[in-house]
């Protein structure tokens, strides 16, 4: 399962910059720092650096997870049906041309009859507690779509069971008959997921959901599905989104709602006050301002449960360890692990064994990987 993943290492690290390969690098030692694979001493040899900035940098970030905002301490994880504000984007019947851009843009198409596309968000479909799927079709290909503010190597999994209910409602509307004997052609599926978490990421990365299955006899995936998962922080866009405007101005209304919110010490303070500091030109701002308060409440909504999932992981592992181990990371990601693994193997500072077991491997499967990446 590991040598299909690394295959495609060459075709996305050109994607993610030396800066961030060096975040990852810095995240993973920090986490055996913490759980006692390696000293202090060690790490900073490792990445070349003092052991006095090993101290700050770990001690900063696990001070950092002790603080939540003081209005999570108030309220509480808002565990009601939520729909997403990114839906204001890709999914708002009063403006499907914002969708369609956001089309034109992974296609690097230039549609602009919104008559093209089709709604096809399931509204009463759930999963963990909040209305985060929307999909939508365009000339014979349907868009499945979702954002989130935190890693989930689960995505593919949940993409998986919304499609699913999406095309049965599509056979179903259009009577296909699916035992007729002859082929059932369907529109070609994209999966598509936005990030805009606070923590350190590629530009972009995939997800697979052949990883979601437990392989006892390594064969070949029968059953897969791509997600790509696409950075859209201020700052971090990939190529492929630089001219969506709709996403863009979306980006800088959610970056300055945490800035605000960060600086008054409230999530409601800092997010109302973010619609009246968008520059006029922002083209979500007109239709933010109409429906003010219908989005501030999405708004709260998100920042609380990203705020509540970023609490249940650091207390669980602690934001390093969870960075490191995340299995959502990139093939970008995996390489630089297996890359820092190795150096410590041949600087005497861990033991095969050691690194096998940190990769989730044996030792063979380990070698085999390493020299695979070579």
């Amino acid at each position: 399962m590991f040598d299909d993943r690394t295959a495609s290492v060459a075709n996305t690290r050109s994607a993610v910059s030396q800066e961030e390969l060096r975040e990852i690098e810095l995240d993973f030692l920090l986490g055996l720092v913490r759980d006692k694979f390696l000293t202090e001493e060690q790490a900073a040899e490792r990445f070349g650096t003092s052991v006095a900035q090993i101290k700050r940098t770990l001690e900063a970030r696990l001070a950092r997870k002790r603080e939540p905002f003081p209005e999570r301490i108030k309220t509480g994880f808002n565990r009601e049906v939520a729909d997403r504000l990114y839906k204001i984007v890709v999914d708002n019947p009063e403006r499907p041309e914002w969708a369609l851009e956001v089309f034109n843009a992974l296609h690097k198409t230039n549609y602009d009859d919104k008559t093209l596309l089709t709604r096809t968000t399931i509204d009463d479909a759930v999963f963990m507690g909040t209305k985060n799927d929307a999909s939508f079709l365009v000339m014979n290909t349907m868009c499945f779509c979702e954002q989130h503010s935190t890693i989930e190597p689960n995505m593919p999994m949940l993409m998986f069971l919304y499609s699913a209910q999406v095309y049965h409602k599509l056979v179903e509307e259009e009577k296909r008959d699916l035992r007729c004997g002859v082929l059932q052609k369907l529109p070609f599926p994209r999966f598509v997921c936005f990030f805009n978490g606070r923590r350190a990421a590629p530009r972009q990365w995939q997800l697979h959901l052949r990883d979601s299955f437990i392989n006892t006899f390594d064969l070949p995936p029968e059953l897969d599905l791509t997600v790509n998962v696409y950075n859209i922080n201020e700052g971090h866009f990939p190529p492929i989104l630089e001219g969506c405007r709709p996403l863009k101005d979306y980006a800088r209304y959610i970056a300055l709602a945490r800035e605000l919110s960060d600086y008054y010490g409230s999530f409601a303070k800092g997010v109302d006050a973010a619609v009246d500091r968008l520059p006029d030109d922002n083209i979500l701002k007109l239709y933010i301002q109409k429906n003010r308060a219908e989005v501030t409440m999405k708004c709260l909504k998100e920042f609380d449960e990203e705020t509540h999932w970023q609490n249940v992981r650091d207390a669980t592992w602690g934001e390093a360890w969870d960075k490191a181990w995340g299995e959502a990371w990139d093939e970008a990601w995996d390489k630089s692990k297996l890359e820092t693994l190795t150096s410590l193997v041949k600087q005497g500072l861990i033991t095969p064994q050691q690194a096998a077991d940190q990769a989730g491997m044996t030792i063979p499967q380990f070698e085999q990987s390493v020299a695979a990446l070579s």
